[in-house]
């Protein structure tokens, strides 16, 4: 939150697969329940909103301090949502249904859905912090990809591939986020945690 004396936070998930949202106020000690998040992080943006995913894939807009939820979304198929760099407008991961494919979609700051973004395989993602770019992983057989995507242009390059393995869905490259200033990526594996620039 802007609030510095607060922190969001969740706790362990219970059999039912809830993970409780918290507002904690680490000054007075109070803690104020915000919802329940599924299985991705949220995401708050610099102005005291925040977004997060539900058990049941739909996407919740609220501010930090538990005022003026909102549910952006009620098909079922929506996660992993992020603030851009801006902090107006929301990427999600939408997953696929009959013959759509997932892909990542965007609402913009009036919570109006916009159109298809483009094609994508894995819900990971991540957003940058100072750039309307974007990290997401394309997937081709049993290679997978990273690649770096400008929203407004589409432009897009390759960072690393590696292998995908189909049954399983796994990555060789895992976690992957941008520092706070666009100047490096990591990710991670089984042997470790990797930069590149």
């Amino acid at each position: 939150p802007v609030n510095p004396d607060q922190i969001i936070y969740l706790t362990a998930g219970d059999i039912s697969g809830f993970y409780p949202l918290y507002n904690l106020n680490v000054v007075s000690g109070t803690k104020q329940k915000l919802g329940n998040a599924g299985y991705f992080l949220p995401s708050l943006n610099k102005n005291n909103w925040m977004v997060y995913c539900t058990i049941d894939n739909n996407l919740i807009k609220i501010k930090c301090n538990g005022d003026s939820a909102l549910e952006l979304t009620s098909d079922f198929r929506n996660i992993n949502p992020q603030w851009d760099y801006s902090g107006k407008n929301i990427y999600f991961f939408k997953q696929a249904n009959l013959s759509i494919g997932s892909q990542i979609q965007k609402i913009n700051n009036t919570n109006d859905l916009i159109t298809v973004q483009f094609p994508a395989d894995i819900p990971q993602f991540a957003s940058f912090k100072k750039s309307d770019k974007i990290l997401y992983c394309q997937t081709s057989g049993t290679l997978a990809t990273l690649v770096e995507r400008t929203i407004s242009s589409g432009n897009e390059r390759s960072l690393i591939a590696g292998p995908f393995n189909v049954k399983t869905g796994k990555v060789h490259f895992n976690h992957w986020c941008v520092d706070n200033n666009d100047e490096f990526a990591f990710w991670a594996n089984d042997e470790g945690i990797f930069r590149f620039h």
